[in-house]
């Protein structure tokens, strides 16, 4: 067993290496909200170094409170003695993290604290955004197309049509209040002949 720790310190396995190499944010946290540890991302993303980081509350250090956060998942993976992931969006922070707490025990199964790791999901947030915007959209469309669904009556004469309070209005108006549609206007080739015939033959 010895040989084996020995020969995974010379590849460079250490738990000091696997931690810093870890690209979420992580974290462990004690009881009382203190931190006790943080890998290399997570340092970076603050821009503090690990020893400025170690003893500070993680409320403190996350949210710039002088409290503890609502809904804390580090608070209620301890409390529920199971994993806990939360979605945290704090305009302190500035980006949404996703974040997992785990419990972590002594020898006696008591709680020690928590291992924190947050994960930015501003990529995947935005994409939801877009995504939500993009079917507000085609429910506006949908909603659109039932305006004009069914059957329109049209003056045989005039062309004019009935809207739905009974007025007859041209139909160039009509689909205008009801769609996103515009209009411009020209002369085909048909109605150039017939109104300028001389302007046709040329």
């Amino acid at each position: 067993m010895e040989a084996e720790r020995k020969r995974g310190r010379k590849e460079g396995f250490e738990i000091d290496n696997i931690f810093n190499s870890i690209s979420d944010y992580v974290s462990i946290h004690d009881r009382e909200f203190r931190i006790v540890r943080a890998n290399t991302a997570l340092c970076d993303f603050l821009g503090k170094a690990e020893g400025e980081l170690i003893g500070c509350n993680c409320y403190s250090v996350f949210h710039d409170r002088q409290s503890m956060w609502p809904n804390c998942p580090h608070a209620r993976a301890m409390d529920r003695k199971m994993p806990v992931t939360e979605l945290v969006e704090d305009s302190h922070i500035g980006i949404p993290l996703l974040i997992t707490c785990s419990p972590v025990y002594d020898g006696n199964e008591e709680i020690l604290g928590s291992v924190h790791i947050a994960r930015n999901v501003s990529e995947a947030r935005q994409g939801e955004q877009q995504q939500e915007e993009i079917i507000a959209e085609l429910k506006a469309t949908l909603m659109k197309l039932k305006e004009l669904s069914g059957i329109l009556t049209i003056c045989a004469s005039c062309k004019n049509v009935r809207d739905d309070k009974g007025e007859w209005v041209r139909v160039e108006k009509y689909i205008s209040d009801n769609t996103n549609a515009t209009f411009s206007h020209g002369i085909c080739s048909n109605c150039v002949k017939k109104l300028y015939p001389d302007i046709g033959e040329l």
